[in-house]
């Protein structure tokens, strides 16, 4: 705990901080899974996450379909940032509970479906993203004519800080 304090005590998450996996590197030798941080991160400081593989200099840019997709949850985030379901089958469970392991599966893999890193952008939550259904709480982010949305901060993780909880199965 006194490592956690400390890493919270040298980061301000609310000012665009990036934070590398090598600043990280201090909360998992300390015992400290990422997945839980974030969901800390979450749960504490209201903040909802978006996982990516693309390192966005400024802010997130929506997918084709005009939609930014954030989580509550970050089992969720760290997939998306180091998962694609680019010409594969990504399939996880859609009832997910924090600090539970889930396995995952990808049918078809190729060069492009599973990246060594990823980001999570931390992003002010309100009311203006609307809940999706399904208990994994995704939450479609559509600003109308806006296809961006600004983040707060930007942590940099490792497909390991998915694989700490979660089997990934191949086929």
């Amino acid at each position: 705990m006194e490592k956690f304090n400390q890493f919270m005590g040298q980061h301000d998450f609310q000012n665009g901080t990036v934070i590398s996996s090598d600043d990280l590197d201090e909360l998992r030798k300390g015992g400290l899974l990422v997945e839980d941080f974030l969901d800390y991160l979450n749960i504490e400081h209201q903040l909802l996450l978006h996982g990516s593989h693309c390192d966005f200099d400024g802010p997130i840019k929506s997918n084709d379909e005009g939609i930014i997709y954030l989580t509550e949850f970050g089992s969720v985030a760290l997939l998306k940032a180091v998962l694609s379901n680019e010409g594969t089958n990504l399939r996880y469970p859609t009832r997910i509970k924090r600090k539970h392991s889930f396995p995952i599966t990808l049918d078809g893999v190729n060069q492009k479906t599973i990246k060594s890193h990823g980001y999570i952008y931390l992003v002010g939550g309100d009311d203006t993203y609307l809940k999706g259904q399904g208990n994994i709480e995704l939450i479609k982010c559509c600003n109308g004519f806006d296809d961006t949305i600004p983040y707060v901060s930007k942590l940099e993780v490792l497909l390991s800080d998915l694989q700490e909880r979660h089997k990934i199965i191949l086929k």
